[in-house]
């Protein structure tokens, strides 16, 4: 049935891509060059090899890991054929195919994708989802009119070992899908209609011993809207309705009751385990010259889910608004934004989540030699009791505040360079309980600061760098820190064909203020380029880490790359 469907969509994207572009071809000049005048090709290849040693731990990585990659583009008669391909030594080692091949020919309003691809219907059908199969796009001349299709697999299966042991990763049946989407645009804006489908397939894996393992289905319907108002006035939204069965292996249900699944009955087949729910985003944004206004509006409905996004929360509520603006003549940029969020919104749950963002920023050009800019972000949760007769109930309440300033100072002449930067980082994160009779605080703080300065000598090329570096962790009773000095030296020669860079860097690291080991870290890579087509490169590294009271740890990592591009 799911190769039927893959085979079905590859042979319809192959069929609608070769139709258009025959109808907007100019058959008559084929057959007077050579097809091999008429074909331009361009893209780039490259590997690389990596190899791992590591003494007094355990192996962070395999010993030798190799990576092959390829991106061509075949232009023939006007068509546009991209491909892209990646192989690499660790397939074997991933639940999920990281081999990875596919290719996107196109022709002035189609294109077709085969093979491993991503598509984008909206952020709650299909959001970019990387597919095995088939897909085409298509904007139908002469109209405003677009058209997106796809179908293919999902997630290659992940079985059961002996009918107990798992082979690698978390065990998942294989899942197809597939969906359309149907688009207008006009002058101030544009609609959009999606409609997508996925499904477990319930005989890829045993589950005799999998109990909680079910094979789902879903299927989500979503409308988006982009619309200008004015010259000055935007909103965009998106609303989507979803129906999630955790387990199609029960009998479905027949209902006469309007519904969701009785409207798309011949792609749902409601069973009991069949939840339906929905989910909307709107944003509407006044901007007028160097000043924008915006708020938004995004509602998740409780145990809503889609086949088509990676990750996505639900059961939600928010209201963020946000506002940006450049005064001074744009010297000045400032940015900020405030929300709240809340949880059960089924009034099921026995406690309710509230969460309070702010941030801002702040950018200032002080003079052509001088930027400083400053960023702050707050979030506050909090959790309360939702119902009354539950006994031994806690309030929680989690603070986490976040600073920083950039200063950056930076001067050149005919000769010289100069560039300092002053960066320092500041996160404070408290979380109270409130119970009967008692308060506990329990927080942590994180400080960092960096101090740089490199100095270019333009004649001969050479860029030096100092840096000092400080890192500060404080948790209750626990503080750590590490302190230390970094230097680097770049120069290229031979007319920046040959390129090397060497760096080290070390840190004491301590212990409520009692010294614990020393770790230092050697870089170095050489790089060739030949006739601008050859680039070859050399990388390296070598940490070590002693102590008194541990164990001496040593690592090297060498890596040899090259990328021909044409």
């Amino acid at each position: 049935m799911y190769s039927s469907i893959i085979s079905s969509s590859l042979l319809l994207a192959l069929f609608v891509f070769a139709c258009s572009s025959l109808n907007g071809q100019d058959l008559s000049t084929i057959g007077e060059k050579p097809i091999w005048q008429e074909t331009k090709i361009t893209g780039g290849i490259g590997g690389s090899l990596v190899g791992y040693s590591t003494r007094g731990q355990e192996a962070q990585r395999p010993p030798f890991f190799w990576l092959i990659n390829a991106n061509i583009n075949i232009n023939v008669y006007g068509m546009s054929i991209p491909f892209s391909a990646t192989f690499t030594s660790q397939n074997q080692d991933f639940a999920q195919p990281f081999n990875q091949f596919g290719l996107s020919p196109k022709y002035k309003g189609v294109t077709a994708h085969l093979g491993f691809r991503s598509m984008q219907f909206s952020q709650y059908s299909l959001a970019g989802l990387t597919f095995l199969g088939a897909g085409v796009e298509l904007e139908i001349p002469d109209s405003k009119w677009t058209v997106k299709a796809m179908g293919g697999r999902l997630i290659k299966a992940i079985p059961l070992s002996n009918g107990l042991n798992v082979v690698s990763g978390t065990p998942a049946f294989e899942r197809w899908g597939y969906g359309t989407n149907v688009g207008y645009k006009h002058k101030t804006g544009q609609i959009g209609f999606s409609i997508f489908k996925g499904q477990d397939v319930s005989t890829s894996i045993n589950t005799d011993s999998l109990l909680l393992l079910k094979p789902a289905e879903n299927v989500v319907a979503a409308i988006t809207l982009q619309q200008k108002i004015g010259k000055r006035l935007s909103f965009n939204s998106e609303f989507a309705l979803s129906a999630f069965t955790r387990d199609r292996r029960l009998d479905p249900i027949e209902s006469n009751e309007f519904g969701y699944e009785n409207n798309f009955g011949w792609l749902v087949k409601p069973n009991s385990s069949t939840v339906t729910n929905s989910a909307f985003t709107g944003n509407l944004t006044y901007a007028v010259k160097a000043h924008s206004f915006g708020v938004t509006y995004r509602r998740v409905g409780p145990e809503f889910q889609s086949m088509g996004a990676t990750y996505l929360n639900n059961d939600l509520e928010e209201v963020t608004g946000n506002i940006g603006t450049a005064v001074f003549n744009r010297k000045l940029n400032l940015a900020g934004s405030l929300g709240f969020q809340r949880n059960n919104l089924a009034d099921n749950l026995y406690t309710d989540d509230r969460r309070v963002i702010g941030s801002a920023n702040v950018t200032w050009l002080i003079s052509q030699k001088v930027i400083l800019s400053g960023i702050y972000s707050n979030f506050r949760a909090s959790s309360d009791p939702s119902a009354v007769n539950v006994l031994d109930t806690i309030r929680f309440v989690q603070v986490t505040a976040n600073y920083g300033l950039v200063a950056t100072y930076s001067t050149s002449s005919d000769k010289f360079g100069h560039n300092i930067v002053l960066s320092n980082n500041y996160q404070q994160a408290n979380s109270i309980s409130d119970g009967d009779l008692q308060t506990v605080e329990n927080g942590s703080e994180f400080y960092n600061s960096n101090l740089s300065y490199t100095l270019s000598i333009i004649p001969n090329q050479i860029n030096l760098t100092a840096a000092a570096n400080y890192n500060q962790f404080i948790s209750p009773g626990i503080v750590n820190e590490a302190i230390g000095p970094t230097i680097a030296v770049s120069k290229p020669f031979f007319n920046r064909k040959l390129t090397t860079m060497l760096a080290y860097s070390l840190f004491n690291n301590y212990l409520d203020k009692k010294f614990q080991d020393t770790s230092s870290n050697i870089m170095a890579s050489l790089g060739f380029s030949y006739k601008k087509n050859h680039q070859v490169k050399l990388d390296g590294r070598f940490l070590t880490r002693t102590g008194s009271t541990s164990t001496p740890i040593d690592e090297i990592q060498a890596a040899l790359s090259y990328n021909y591009t044409f």
